[in-house]
């Protein structure tokens, strides 16, 4: 059996219903049969899964299932597929994405140029009339640079740079970290604007800003921060969010622990003495702390 053109990888943890929307649009792709292949990188290992996919028999395509028995997490899972596959290129989505019909040529013909290592496309991420915060924030992904959802990189190069970090062990800055190393490189980066996936926004129950945003802070938070996520997590669908006078709720102190006196999580400027003089001081450089429109 000749080498395909491209492999998809598509790492997948208990979503069925997703992955088979995933791989049923990869079934309308433009490119002739048998120029591309599919593999399921499952990060459960399950049997249901394995069958389901097994059981997807088409002529545009060859499908293939790999289980991830190693370090689990989208990176892993991702390292798991493409080490698998046998094309000289190799296109990465996600089980909750739509490719377009044209994803997979449009993304092939910026390879024409040896020079390119790596290819992003364009992400889709069709919003409601009234978008709720969670949503506005997955919307974001339509301005990344390079995200997993929707890029394609050479197999020698990921073999070069040893694949994904799988340290990175969550769907969290792992495609950031090879787009790195990737420009690091060498090589050229380059952007396929007719390679679409749709990336919907998964319905989300509440309170779901608040705790994906502990995924982002890697330091102590400021009361700033935390009100600011608080804010979010609370706003109605399609709210602004407005500030208050900086001079307001400035500190957060923490209970003492013994031998030790409060701290604020926010220290007050150099030379100040007092809560109500920080306040003052600080309203100078610091912005309004967010609150919950009134509107």
């Amino acid at each position: 059996m000749s080498a395909p053109l491209v492999s998809v990888v598509i790492p997948t943890y208990r979503r069925p219903a997703l992955l088979a929307r995933c791989l049923a649009a990869l079934s309308r792709q433009q490119l002739p049969a048998g120029t591309f292949e599919v593999l399921v990188a499952d990060d459960a290992a399950e049997t249901a899964t394995q069958q389901h996919v097994q059981s997807l028999h088409t002529s545009t395509f060859d499908i293939r299932y790999v289980a991830v028995t190693g370090p689990h997490g989208p990176a892993a899972a991702r390292n798991v597929g493409w080490r698998a596959a046998r094309g000289p290129i190799i296109a990465f989505t996600d089980d909750d994405c739509i490719p377009d019909s044209n994803w997979l040529a449009a993304g092939l013909l910026a390879f024409d140029n040896p020079a390119v290592i790596a290819v992003t496309g364009q992400t889709i991420v069709p919003l409601p009339p009234n978008p709720t915060d969670f949503e506005r924030n997955t919307a974001g992904l339509e301005q990344s640079e390079f995200i997993t959802a929707n890029c394609f990189c050479r197999r020698a190069v990921l073999e070069k740079l040893g694949g994904f970090d799988e340290q990175f062990t969550t769907a969290w800055r792992e495609d950031s970290d090879l787009h790195f190393r990737l420009l690091n490189a060498g090589g050229h980066i380059v952007r396929a604007s007719s390679a679409i996936v749709i990336h919907p926004a998964r319905p989300a129950v509440w309170g779901v800003s608040l705790r994906s945003s502990g995924r982002q802070c890697s330091t102590p938070c400021s009361f700033t921060s935390i009100l600011s996520i608080t804010a979010s997590a609370f706003a109605p669908r399609g709210r602004l969010i407005t500030t208050l006078p900086p001079e307001r709720f400035l500190f957060l102190w923490l209970p003492p622990r013994r031998g030790h006196l409060p701290l604020p999580l926010s220290p007050p400027p150099c030379g100040s003495s007092s809560p109500a003089a920080s306040a003052s001081a600080d309203s100078k450089v610091r912005p309004g702390l967010p609150h919950i429109s009134r509107k």
